[in-house]
């Protein structure tokens, strides 16, 4: 599996003023995201972060908290991501929105 989680909006800094329900959200993705991991620990051949905010400051931060193993599986880029994303996907696979050719995912929306 070849994950791209686009991080455009995302900001490094936390919110204090967020709501409950975005505080109960972010606690929810982060059980699921465990029971992924701790169920399906070798599924994923790369994780492609992409729009990542200061990627040049967070990548060694983000190198430093997590295993070996993960980081050799995950690659952190900025804003100029489609050239290095293209290297491992193909535009015809990606949607218009990450430089590739296909809908935007709106052919799923009822």
């Amino acid at each position: 599996m070849f994950r791209v989680l686009d991080l455009a909006g995302v900001s490094l800094t936390p919110n204090p003023f967020r709501s409950s329900d975005v505080k109960k959200g972010e606690g929810m993705v982060k059980a699921a995201g465990k029971e992924v991991r701790d169920a399906y620990p070798t599924t994923t051949y790369k994780n492609c972060l992409i729009n990542a905010p200061a990627a040049s400051i967070a990548g060694p931060i983000v190198a430093a908290l997590v295993p070996k193993r993960s980081r050799d599986k995950t690659m952190l880029l900025g804003k100029d991501y489609a050239g290095e994303l293209h290297s491992f996907v193909a535009p015809s696979s990606l949607p218009k929105k990450l430089g590739g050719e296909l809908d935007n995912g709106n052919q799923w929306k009822k």
